[in-house]
């Protein structure tokens, strides 16, 4: 695992997220999401985003999206470490599993599926279906 700490955050990600330009494009967002660069998220996604947390919402803009990124960002008492354990791409359809941890002892594991609008790598995030548990 590579291991680094943005603004306060741990992030850990697989060694080899680096051979696919799409890996490098969501480990990018998890890593934006630890900088609070939501600029960086919004050049990332459409403004039509469809952002599906299953059993408990479906965002369907941009701005809603950040809206509670922004709110998760500080949750529990503020987000402490991102770990990714799997990155997996297949042409405009990706998947990222892993685990967050927040400053008040809470644990969620999440896998996030995203479907990118084209297979250029430039295309932009168009969907995102989350799947979070809570695990302690």
């Amino acid at each position: 695992m590579n291991i680094e700490v943005i603004n306060g955050v741990k992030v850990s990600k697989p060694q080899d997220c680096g051979n696919a330009p799409k890996k490098m494009v969501l480990v990018g967002l998890y890593q934006a999401f630890a900088a609070c660069d939501f600029e960086h998220i919004r050049a990332n996604i459409t403004e039509d985003l469809r952002w599906n947390i299953v059993g408990w919402q479906v965002l369907r803009s941009h701005d809603d999206a950040l809206d509670l990124l922004g709110q998760c960002r500080v949750a529990e008492g503020g987000l402490k470490e991102i770990t990714i354990l799997n990155v997996i791409t297949h042409g405009n359809v990706c998947a990222v599993e892993g685990e967050m941890l927040f400053n008040s002892g809470a644990r969620f594991g999440f896998c996030d599926l995203f479907a990118f609008r084209g297979f250029k790598k430039t295309a932009k995030i168009k969907e995102v279906s989350s799947y979070v548990i809570r695990t302690n």
